[in-house]
């Protein structure tokens, strides 16, 4: 029986050898799947040791519950909880085409908002911007010298037009206000070249390691981030960049390199601390996952990780920010007393 079994077998093997079109099913087991997630993270992911993660051990705790999962929506969450052990915004799970990711969240996700966008347009600009020339930002005038541009999040690409328009009609102002509040971040390289507005020559903001071997310890040696000159208007005046904890990613970039410049005065508060620059990978049952490949620094090579972008200027958190008639913006508050006083 054992001889006529492996002859089978063998007789399998030869006639896919024969038939190159036949091709052996994914192994789409949930053992399968959580080992081929788990083998991705470990030779992909950039921060284990920034984020203090023996991810040996991780894997040991979570396999068992993922191969004793009762259901995709089971075993879905073993594996976010899994990659959530990372702590990393830049890593979540999507479990199915249409499906929402399932994302890290801090204690900041579940603080009350401190910004009110409609609260600056109600009750601080006295003039705006024409919405038609500049559709992915919004801005305007907050005194008769202090122009306001918000940048509400960097998704597209080959919007930065957008921004020398608003430069044009703001060019005037001897002191700008760019609020990035609440920003999520978007396209990188969209980051980039709207900061690049600001600036007359190239400059060194930051370096990355790139993750590049399978070990944990695997990585580039540091690569400079340098901002560009972009666009066709320049503002040389300063420059109020406002920040908050909600301020992550690309919007981190962004801030990290306008940070560099010396007319430039951060107000609010720190980022919150997620640079990861990630890429996506698919299970064999579709799913896809993404992953951080980076470690970013800022120029004297501290880690933006879990640290982030810190204000030159604090402001503290004002939780009475809202909608209600009387409400206060305390940050621009602040700014306005900054560009008031000349500072």
């Amino acid at each position: 029986m054992r001889r006529r079994l492996f002859l089978g077998v063998g007789a399998l093997l030869a006639g896919a050898c024969a038939d190159p079109t036949l091709v052996a099913p994914a192994d789409r087991s949930y053992a399968a799947l959580f080992d081929q997630m788990w083998h991705e993270t470990d030779l992909t992911y950039s921060m284990f040791a920034v984020k203090h993660v023996n991810w040996d051990s991780v894997g040991a705790v979570y396999r068992p519950r993922a191969v004793a999962a009762q259901s995709d929506i089971a075993f879905a969450r073993v594996l976010s909880d899994m990659l959530s052990s990372l702590h990393d915004r830049h890593v979540s799970l999507t479990p199915g085409r249409g499906a929402m990711p399932l994302v890290y969240e801090t204690a900041t996700d579940f603080q009350p908002m401190d910004f009110d966008s409609s609260l600056v347009q109600r009750t601080y600009l006295t003039r705006r911007l024409s919405g038609g020339a500049t559709p992915h930002l919004s801005g305007g005038w907050l005194t008769p010298t202090t122009g306001y541009v918000r940048l509400s999040n960097f998704v597209g690409a080959s919007w930065g037009g957008e921004l020398d328009a608003a430069l044009d009609s703001l060019q005037d102002a001897k002191q700008l206000v760019i609020d990035i509040r609440c920003n999520p971040g978007g396209n990188y390289e969209l980051a980039l070249d709207l900061a690049g507005r600001f600036v007359e020559q190239p400059i060194v903001f930051g370096f990355v390691r790139i993750r590049n071997g399978p070990s944990h310890d695997n990585l580039t040696d540091p690569i400079s981030e340098t901002l560009r000159p972009t666009g066709r208007r320049k503002f040389a005046g300063t420059v109020y960049l406002l920040i908050d904890r909600r301020v992550y990613s690309s919007a981190e970039n962004f801030a990290l390199a306008l940070r560099q410049l010396p007319n430039v005065v951060a107000v609010g508060d720190t980022t919150g601390g997620s640079s990861g620059r990630p890429v996506t990978r698919e299970l064999a049952n579709g799913w896809t996952y993404e992953l951080s490949t980076w470690i970013e620094y800022s120029t004297d090579h501290r880690v933006v990780e879990d640290a982030g972008v810190a204000p030159s200027v604090v402001v503290p958190r004002n939780v009475s920010a809202g909608a209600g008639a009387g409400k206060r913006d305390a940050v621009l508050d602040r700014v306005l007393g900054l560009a008031t006083s000349g500072r």
